[in-house]
């Protein structure tokens, strides 16, 4: 015959029907720690342009890029291609987005550039002008420095900045973003990516100070360039730039952090974890406090998604 021990109430409610009710709550300190050992990479900036074919001809003829793929969704009434250096599984890529019908776009005063690293900036800029590309900042050393830069605007009025280096395996380097509160953007990223401080530099000459995130040396990889202007806490975003992608290796895992660290420092998720219809890539999707947008694509996912397009 079975014998059924009682426990004292206090004993019971905790040690049994409070556990099978809910699961335990993994502290929030133990969930900050995920984005230091989760594997991140820059996969792709998103933006509009007004002539699709345009840009893919500029970039291509005058940055050097290749068209990694390309894609028509009528349905939807857009198109969209991917461009960079070398293949999406291992290269950064800008992906262009046209909407049927809109040729032009708001930049707005928050985007700052984009930048590609070059051997020899001169030639570079040299070989652009010869096709009718636009040089907003000639050839040249950097005030107060060494390194020799150019910049150069697209045809939707995109600003890239044209660095000399030597030979790296990531040309497509930076994407430059204005941001209120420098300090803050800086605690955000690292809490909510993991990314690191790889440097920060102050001007008060030029009365700015930038801050370059990301997951390696600059030198290797694409890395974010925050820069705060002096007394400036608040920009226009326009309606043009989209969002930058990065991969993770657990899509809802990182949604629950940057959600811990958006009620700290501000910012909101956007598109709560879970797949894309039709795609089956799990992705999520927040703003950070100063309103730019980050996509956390699944890496695997991501992976699966490139061969099926092969």
């Amino acid at each position: 015959m079975a014998i059924l021990i009682t426990l004292p109430l206090s004993l019971s409610l905790s040690n049994t029907t409070m556990a099978e009710a809910a699961p335990p709550v993994v502290p929030s300190v133990e969930l900050l720690e995920w984005p230091k050992k989760d594997k991140h990479r820059f996969l792709h900036a998103v933006y509009r342009v007004g002539d699709l074919d345009r840009t893919i001809k500029f970039y291509t003829e005058c940055f050097g890029m290749k068209l990694l793929r390309k894609r028509d969704i009528p349905e939807e009434k857009y198109s969209n291609a991917f461009l960079g250096f070398g293949p999406e599984d291992s290269h950064f890529a800008v992906e262009l987005t046209y909407n049927y019908g809109i040729d032009k776009y708001d930049i707005g005063t928050g985007f700052g550039h984009f930048a590609i690293a070059t051997q020899d900036v001169y030639k570079l800029v040299e070989d652009i002008k010869s096709k009718g590309g636009t040089v907003t900042r000639e050839p040249g050393p950097v005030k107060g420095g060494s390194s020799v830069i150019a910049f150069v605007k697209d045809p939707d009025g995109y600003l890239f900045e044209l660095i000399q280096r030597g030979p790296t395996p990531e040309p497509l380097c930076q994407v430059m973003l204005r941001v209120g509160d420098l300090d803050r953007s800086i605690k955000f990223y690292e809490k909510a990516l993991g990314m690191k401080l790889l440097k920060k530099t102050d001007r008060p000459d030029q009365k700015y100070t930038i801050a370059m995130m990301g997951y390696a040396d600059e030198y290797e990889t694409t890395v974010l360039e925050l820069t705060y202007n002096y007394g400036v806490t608040e920009y226009t975003k326009g309606n043009a730039y989209g969002q930058v992608a990065i991969s993770t290796e657990d899509v809802y895992k990182s949604a629950e952090v940057v959600n811990l660290v958006t009620q700290e420092l501000g910012g909101k998720i956007t598109r709560q974890p879970g797949p894309v219809p039709g795609l089956n890539t799990k992705i999520t999707s927040f703003l950070d406090p100063d309103g730019w947008k980050t996509a956390l694509v699944d890496h695997a996912d991501f992976l699966k998604e490139l061969k099926s397009k092969e």
